[in-house]
């Protein structure tokens, strides 16, 4: 990725342009990213559940 690819990345994060203003190598790194945070989030409500039934209380 180049210093220009980085700052669209940059400006779509912070919401100054939209994902369809993007090139293709920055929509696949948004992609990775999203990929990321989802399976983040899914493991650290994974692990919030797992420590609810062990102390009952879900």
């Amino acid at each position: 990725m180049n210093e220009k690819e980085e700052e669209l990345l940059n400006d779509f994060f912070e919401g100054k342009i939209k994902e369809d203003e993007l090139n293709e190598n920055c929509k696949k790194m948004i992609d990775i990213y999203r990929g990321i945070i989802k399976t983040y989030f899914s493991c650290e409500n994974s692990v919030i559940n797992n420590v609810k039934n062990k102390l009952n209380l879900g």
